[in-house]
């Protein structure tokens, strides 16, 4: 009798243990799907950002090879994309970055892509800014410098947009097909 209580009470225990262990695997995949969700999100909002941004450069860039177009017409386009840097592309960046240690390696390195074109993007917009009132007499589209410094933020944004976009239909589709793997997550996360 006492063999028998023994006996039950270590399958009680055992079924306990292996339920408390599928609950952490279901939290787990949970957290890891959540983290999943918000680079997805996050990614999607960069390029969304992006695309404003791009917007603007590109006008920046017709607008260069025209003499005619004002300073005043370039100052409120590079305004407008030093303030779209400044402000939701910095902090969607930062906001990846936080839940960067805990999405797989290629995620984070398609994060990095991110933040070098977006480094590489606010130095253009401040080197074109500070050219725009460099010298009052010559229209600013007539600087070599100028349309160099624009044609790189082009460039810049481009690849901003295509690696957030590119990572966005990654995750959705991961997502979808249930192709991720909590597992990818470093120890202790």
């Amino acid at each position: 009798m006492a063999q028998t209580q023994r006996t039950g009470w270590r399958a009680a225990v055992l079924v306990a243990g292996a339920v408390l262990l599928a609950g952490q695997a279901q939290a787990t995949t949970t957290t890891a799907e959540a983290h999943y969700r918000e680079g997805a999100a996050l990614s999607e909002a960069v390029a969304d950002v992006s695309s404003d941004i791009r917007r603007h450069a590109r006008h920046l860039e017709r607008l260069s090879e025209q003499i005619p177009a004002s300073r005043e017409t370039h100052a409120a386009h590079l305004d407008a994309i030093r303030d779209l840097v400044n402000g939701p592309l910095r902090t969607r960046l930062a906001q990846l970055e936080e839940v960067r240690p805990f999405l797989p390696e290629w995620k984070q390195e398609n994060i990095d892509r991110m933040l070098d074109s977006a480094r590489y993007l606010a130095a253009n917009a401040t080197a074109a800014y500070s050219l725009k009132w460099a010298d009052p007499r010559i229209p600013v589209a007539m600087s070599d410098s100028y349309r160099a410094y624009i044609r790189r933020m082009v460039e810049d944004v481009a690849r901003l947009t295509e690696a957030s976009e590119t990572s966005t239909a990654r995750i959705r589709f991961q997502l979808k097909t249930a192709q991720w793997d909590p597992a990818t997550r470093p120890a202790g996360r």
